[in-house]
C-alpha cells in the first residue's frame, strides 16, 4: 500500500515538473495590445497614430475586415487608399514570435478630396521583363489619386483599380510593351500619365544559341531547372536553315521530346507548350501529355515554310509533370527552333 502512495505521489510531481518547463519554441504569451488609436483625416489619406507597446516589435493595421499592413515598425502609418466613407481601424500588438495582441485599439476615419482637385500621375513606376506569370507594374501614387487606370499601347486594361501593382497576364511573351498608369479620383483623371516598358517573358525558352555548332542533344539533357530533353536519332545544332538567331535544331531521324518533370510545374495555373517546326518532306506526329495522361495525338504534313504549333496544357496544380514528343518520320529534315513554354494565368482568362 505504501509503495503505491509512494508512486502516486512520484507521478505527481512528475507531471506538476513537466507543466512548469515551458516550451519556449511555443509561446502563447501574447503581447499587451495598443492603448489608444487616432486616425486624422487628409486630402487623400488617413493618417493613424498609436501608442507603444513595450516588448511589441510589430504591429498589424486592419482597414474593415482587410489587413492593410503586417509587420509594422513604428508607431504611425498613413492609409494613403482610404474609402472617402466612414470606416473602423484596428491595430493589435504583434511579437517576435508572430503572436498578436488579443485585443486592439480602434478608431474610425475617411479621407477628404477638395472639390475639383484632379490627382497627380504616379511616381517611379516599373515594368518588369523577367517574370513569366505577366509583366508586372509597380508604383508610387500620386498625390490625390484614390484609383488608378492602366492603358497596354492603346488598350484599357485595367481601371478603378487599388493598390500600386499590377500584373498584366495578356501581356504579349516575350515581347516589349508600351505601359500608361493614370491617377484616378472623384474628380477625374490625372492629365498625364507615368510610364514604362517592360515585357513577359517565357517559362522556357530555348533558342538553342548557346550551344556549340554540330553538337548533339544526347538523351536526358536538362536545359533549365525541371525542363529537359528525351532524344532518338542524335538531334545537332545546325546553322544551315534558323528560324530567328543564328541557330536552329536539325532532327534527321528519331525524335525529341521536351519534358516539365523532376517536380513539375513550379506554380499553378495555365501553360501552353509549342515550338516552331519546318519540316521537308513525309510528315511528323505532335503528341502533348500531361501527367502520364496522355494528349491528343495529331499528324501533320510536311511544311515548307516555318509555322507555329502550341498545346494548351490546361490548368494544373503546381508539381504537375507535362512534355510534347515530335516525331518526323519519311525523308528530309526537320528543322525545330524556339521550343517554348508559356505560363498563361493562375485562372481562365477569356480571350
Amino acid at each position: 500500500m505504501k509503495k503505491i502512495i509512494y508512486l502516486t505521489i512520484l507521478l505527481s510531481c512528475s507531471i506538476i515538473y513537466i507543466s512548469c518547463n515551458k516550451d519556449e519554441s511555443y509561446n502563447l504569451n501574447r503581447p499587451a495590445a495598443p492603448r489608444e488609436l487616432t486616425a486624422t483625416k487628409g486630402d487623400t489619406s488617413v493618417f493613424l497614430k498609436w501608442d507603444k507597446v513595450p516588448d511589441a516589435p510589430y504591429y498589424v493595421l486592419v482597414r474593415g475586415l482587410s489587413v492593410i499592413a503586417d509587420s509594422l515598425i513604428g508607431e504611425s502609418y498613413e492609409d494613403a487608399f482610404a474609402p472617402d466613407t466612414l470606416v473602423e481601424y484596428r491595430i493589435y500588438a504583434k511579437n517576435e514570435k508572430g503572436w498578436r495582441s488579443s485585443k486592439y485599439a480602434s478608431a474610425e476615419g475617411y479621407s477628404g478630396l477638395p472639390d475639383g482637385t484632379l490627382p497627380r500621375a504616379p511616381i517611379a513606376v516599373t515594368a518588369s521583363t523577367t517574370n513569366y506569370e505577366g509583366c508586372v507594374l509597380e508604383w508610387k501614387g500620386g498625390r490625390f489619386a484614390q484609383t488608378f487606370s492602366i492603358y497596354r499601347g492603346t488598350e484599357l486594361i485595367a481601371k478603378y483599380l487599388v493598390g500600386n501593382t499590377f500584373t498584366d497576364y495578356k501581356a504579349a511573351v516575350g515581347v516589349q510593351s508600351a505601359y500608361r498608369v493614370f491617377s484616378v479620383n472623384s474628380n477625374g483623371t490625372s492629365l498625364t500619365a507615368a510610364t514604362a516598358v517592360g515585357k513577359k517573358s517565357y517559362y522556357f525558352l530555348d533558342t538553342y544559341e548557346d550551344l556549340p555548332l554540330s553538337s548533339v542533344i544526347a538523351p536526358w539533357t536538362f536545359r533549365a531547372d525541371r525542363m529537359a530533353y528525351y532524344t532518338e536519332g542524335k538531334p545537332e545544332i545546325t546553322a544551315q536553315t534558323v528560324f530567328e538567331g543564328k541557330q536552329a535544331l536539325l532532327l534527321k531521324t528519331g525524335k525529341i521530346q521536351l519534358l516539365c518533370d523532376w517536380g513539375g510545374s513550379l506554380k499553378q495555373g495555365h501553360y501552353k507548350i509549342g515550338l516552331m517546326v519546318k519540316r521537308s518532306g513525309g510528315g511528323f506526329w505532335m503528341i502533348p501529355n500531361v501527367n502520364d495522361m496522355g494528349g491528343r495525338t495529331e499528324h501533320l504534313t510536311n511544311t515548307e515554310e516555318w509555322t507555329h504549333y502550341n498545346y494548351s496544357v490546361g490548368l494544373i496544380n503546381a508539381g504537375v509533370k507535362f512534355n510534347l514528343k515530335v516525331e518526323p518520320y519519311g525523308e528530309g529534315p526537320t528543322y525545330i527552333d524556339n521550343f517554348a513554354i508559356e505560363y498563361i494565368s493562375p485562372k481562365a482568362i477569356s480571350e
